[in-house]
């Protein structure tokens, strides 16, 4: 996946949430041996993304919600 989806959030979490989001999705799309540039994989950064907007920034938690997603399918 292109970090774009990443970086146009930049005006709503700071330039280290924004980092620690990109390393959370590269791990658990490597724990679950996903394509970063999947379908399977651009819905898994759109749900840490929205999940980091409305306030969830634990790290594991981020982490579970990132291979539940990629798990689904």
């Amino acid at each position: 996946m292109s970090y774009a989806a990443f970086q146009r959030v930049g005006g709503q979490l700071s330039p280290q949430q924004v980092t620690d989001l990109q390393t959370i999705f590269d791990g658990v799309c490597f724990e679950c041996l996903e394509d970063r540039s999947s379908q399977v994989a651009n819905e898994c950064a759109a749900v840490l993304i929205r999940s980091a907007q409305r306030g969830i920034l634990d790290h594991d938690m981020l982490r579970d919600i990132g291979r539940a997603v990629l798990r689904r399918h």
